[in-house]
């Protein structure tokens, strides 16, 4: 499987945008919407780049440290995307 941590961060991405879409497609009220909708989004998308970033951290130390590991961890995230 030819696949980098690069590829499965953008897959994930766009998976993330595409169910924050989906939550405000759902929200029928533009009140709501703009209000708590947003402020939920924000709170939701701030935790999601956490994260991502302790994530792309830890894959980086093992990229450095253990590469079977991080290989291992690579092919196990691609086959869960």
């Amino acid at each position: 499987m030819k696949t980098n941590l690069a590829k499965i961060l953008w897959k994930k991405e766009v998976k993330h945008w595409k169910r924050m879409v989906t939550l405000f497609k759902r929200i029928k009220n533009w009140f709501i919407k703009l209000t708590f909708g947003l402020l939920f989004a924000l709170l939701l998308i701030a935790i999601h780049y956490c994260f991502v970033l302790m994530s792309t951290f830890w894959e980086s130390f093992l990229w450095v440290v253990a590469r079977k590991q991080f290989k291992a961890n690579i092919q196990r995230m691609a086959l869960t995307i």
